[in-house]
């Protein structure tokens, strides 16, 4: 009867340890971020938060998402001039949202894409960044905004990222501070111009930078869903 119990003992020590062993996997298969995805949401999520200033604003229409997508095309592509389609196309490998041409068409011209430039030519459902009208005095006011992430976090397929958020009040402030460390701002000197890419001072200024001399903001969450071989923004 002893040897019974025992066995009924052990059965149920057996049991309890693989039922936390089966939990322990599942948190851990389901929480663990491989070297690979690693790299590859840094690879991928740095690009797209170099614009995302475009849809951290004061809006919920889709007018932020069409001056994202040229912002984006402007500086990776060196393309300022986008149809519907292509604004759509553009999106659609960067977020999980859908988008359709016709929404993209109808939003017109609001005070948002105004003040960033946008206009739009309705022959051709096309949005431009009009950059005729951007002088340098224009692009010295452009306030600047870097976002710093401080952590990286999976649930399942998906993943959650938090960014600090810095101010760039004043990019003349980022050429001299370089030029004083003999750091090569050729770059910087080429946006204040008009001819450069607001990317290049987002790629030039350091952490030490940003926690000196940039105005800290606050931090948000960013969430993102693996597909394949592609992070995609929620």
């Amino acid at each position: 009867m002893s040897e019974m119990i025992k066995n009924k003992y052990l059965y149920f020590i057996i049991a309890g340890l693989l039922i936390i062993i089966g939990i322990i996997y599942f948190i851990y298969t389901n929480t663990h971020i491989s070297k690979l995805e690693y790299d590859l949401f840094m690879n991928q999520s740095k690009t797209y938060m170099d614009y995302y200033d475009s849809l951290d604003v004061d809006s919920d229409l889709l007018d932020r998402y069409i001056l994202y997508a040229l912002i984006y095309s402007d500086n990776e592509n060196d393309k300022s001039k986008l149809t519907s389609s292509e604004i759509k196309s553009t999106l659609e490998e960067i977020f999980e949202k859908k988008f359709s041409e016709e929404e993209i068409n109808n939003v017109g011209i609001t005070p948002l894409l105004m003040d960033n430039n946008i206009m739009q030519n309705y022959e051709n459902n096309e949005y431009y960044i009009d950059k005729e009208s951007m002088t340098q005095s224009k692009i010295a006011n452009i306030k600047i905004i870097v976002y710093n992430m401080k952590s990286f976090k999976r649930k399942g397929n998906n993943y959650t990222a938090e960014y600090e958020k810095y101010l760039i009040e004043n990019p003349y402030d980022v050429l001299n501070y370089y030029n004083d460390l003999g750091v090569d701002t050729f770059k910087v000197n080429s946006y204040l111009r008009g001819e450069g890419r607001v990317k290049d001072i987002k790629e030039l200024v350091d952490e030490n930078y940003l926690k000196t001399k940039a105005k800290k903001l606050d931090s948000i969450k960013v969430e993102y869903v693996l597909n394949k071989t592609k992070f995609l923004i929620k």
